[in-house]
């Protein structure tokens, strides 16, 4: 029962970063985001699950659980569009460990010019159904609730908007929308006028209902997909079914509707995300859907064999990431974007400060003096208001360097000393010692493949180890004055440094990223890790979870919806 009761960490984390794909509603509605989640009980049954188990049964995991989600249940708790008790926290605090228990659908969206609306059905027993109607019945007041002839179950009205609650079957149906009286000459279950759509959240609420009489559930069951495959092209032969465990589709160009001030960094797409488990990994894979063609291109591959050395602990080769990148994203500031081209990024084993980064470019020289001058003129206001430090030229050394941090490390920017072309050197560590060029299994991973945007590959265990460290020492992940000390830093702290001590073994927790580009306007992700996440995906994760309390979520932790790294599988590790 503990384990099964700490699965509910690793998942909180899944859903907290995507929502199954639904149908659409009539035309002038539609969903924004959705999911179908089968349930962590579901998943403790599951044997290829075990190497997760065994992590979320730690006693600092079930810390960090409690810690993330009673600060969830404030932040529910002060979302209700109704007057609310000043226990509504507490009484919606146990429904969520119900909630990552349970199978699950959930869907938000609406009409174009109408308020956000969600809908969520979770499957319960009696006892557990009555608990939610009576909890948040005592959330939202005391008040018993009206009903009506057209509506299903109870519902509470305040502010235009309506709270319902219904229960059919081994379902319990609630969602939040806006009051259809409060539309001039409308009736519930009715179009508004001629050629609009109905009430989202009742049309909605008709078509889970539906599903629920003819199968018993309110969508078709989670199906299966070719995971297994070891990268994101398709598979040379068929593969065996695999049930997945949950399946979102997250539609960001449609949320931005409601989301105006989120900021994002990569351009808004449509993500159709599935996930399943092989062999004590989790297998995901997602389709990047834009609405307009990807301007991507492709250059032969050219690796900085000269600079890159093993031990490695991780190793990142992309290709025109700024194409996928909003134009007011920072770098695109720079007339020598790293990013428009080709680069690689990757760490060393022996010391988590060994991080570097290196591009090819026309002439090494010249483009560090261009960037020597428009890099401090681009970053060091930002710089001095966080007060760390400044970018600066030293003519001497011929280097760009990241002066006065106070820390540890001295980032620099350096002509490589590379026979491979000309290219420049990002390092936050002197490179040192003789170089021993990485193996060419991991080089053959992306060599000779034109539609590899990015390829990723980590020792998951020891990378989270390396980026605690960092993220201390540069001021690259946004952290809040309030949440950033006492007890919460001490459970977030005690459950990562638990996470990597128990993902420490370079062959059974590795994750594989690719990205490749699969049609014009598409995208297909690969992801085969231990945990779901990259080992920076992990911290930025756990620093927004530990910050989630009353008055709201700060969005600006989150990572970039359309930088959504999958899964390059390479069984054997590198």
């Amino acid at each position: 029962m503990r384990a099964l009761n700490s699965l509910r960490v690793g998942l909180g984390l899944a859903l907290a970063a995507g929502s199954a794909a639904l149908a659409q509603p009539a035309p002038g509605n539609f969903v924004a985001a959705s999911w179908h989640f089968a349930g962590a009980s579901r998943l403790a049954r599951d044997t290829n699950f075990a190497n997760l188990t065994n992590i979320f049964a730690l006693q600092s995991s079930g810390d960090f659980r409690n810690l993330v989600l009673t600060r969830l249940s404030a932040w529910l708790a002060a979302s209700l569009p109704f007057p609310t008790n000043r226990d509504s926290a507490s009484l919606v605090r146990p429904l969520l460990d119900d909630l990552l228990l349970s199978e699950s659908f959930f869907a938000m969206g609406g009409r174009p010019q109408g308020p956000l609306s969600f809908i969520l059905a979770v499957q319960l027993d009696d006892k557990r159904a009555q608990a939610w109607q009576d909890n948040l019945r005592q959330a939202l007041g005391g008040s018993q609730g009206d009903t009506g002839k057209d509506f299903p179950g109870r519902f509470w009205r305040a502010g235009g908007k309506v709270f319902w609650m219904d229960r059919d079957r081994d379902w319990l149906m609630l969602g939040v929308g806006e009051d259809p009286n409060g539309l001039q000459g409308t009736q519930y279950g009715r179009e508004l006028s001629a050629g609009q759509a109905k009430i989202w959240w009742s049309e909605m609420r008709d078509k889970y209902a539906q599903e629920v009489g003819r199968s018993g559930r309110p969508g078709p069951p989670l199906g299966a997909s070719w995971l297994e495959a070891d990268s994101a092209a398709p598979p040379s032969r068929p593969l065996p079914p695999r049930q997945n465990w949950l399946e979102a589709d997250v539609d960001w160009p449609r949320l931005a509707q409601w989301l105006p001030a989120v900021p994002f960094s990569f351009k808004p797409a449509r993500a159709q995300i599935a996930m399943t488990i092989k062999d004590g990994s989790m297998r995901m894979r997602a389709k990047v859907t834009y609405p307009q063609p990807i301007p991507w291109k492709f250059d032969p591959w050219r690796v900085p064999t000269n600079v890159i050395s093993v031990p490695l602990s991780s190793f990142n080769a992309s290709q025109d990431l700024a194409a996928l990148m909003n134009s007011d994203q920072l770098l695109s500031k720079l007339a020598d974007n790293p990013l428009a081209g080709q680069l690689y990024v990757w760490s060393m084993g022996q010391m988590g400060l060994q991080t570097y980064a290196s591009w090819p470019v026309p002439n090494a020289t010249n483009t560090l003096r261009r960037l020597a001058s428009d890099a401090p003129a681009a970053f060091n206001p930002d710089l001095a208001a966080m007060k760390s430090g400044s970018l600066d030229w030293l003519p001497d050394k011929k280097t760009l360097a990241w002066e006065k941090l106070g820390t540890l490390v001295s980032p620099t920017l350096q002509v490589a000393s590379e026979t491979n072309g000309q290219f420049l050197l990002a390092s936050l560590f002197p490179l040192a010692g003789k170089n021993i060029p990485p193996p060419s299994d991991l080089l053959n991973q992306f060599a000779g493949r034109t539609n590899l945007v990015y390829y990723g590959w980590e020792q998951t265990g020891l990378r989270l180890q390396e980026w605690r460290l960092l993220e201390g020492m540069l001021p690259i992940l946004p952290k809040s004055p309030d949440t950033r000390r006492g007890p919460p830093v001490i459970m977030e702290e005690a459950w990562l440094s638990s996470v990597a001590q128990s993902m420490n073994n370079p062959t059974n927790f590795n994750t594989v990223t690719e990205i490749t580009l699969s049609g014009p306007d598409e995208l297909t992700v690969v992801r085969k890790s231990p945990f779901c996440l990259t080992s920076l995906e992990l911290v930025v994760a756990s620093h927004w979870l530990t910050g989630t309390g009353s008055p709201g979520i700060n969005l600006s932790l989150m990572p970039p919806a359309a930088k959504v790294t999958g899964p390059g599988i390479n069984p054997n590790g590198h």
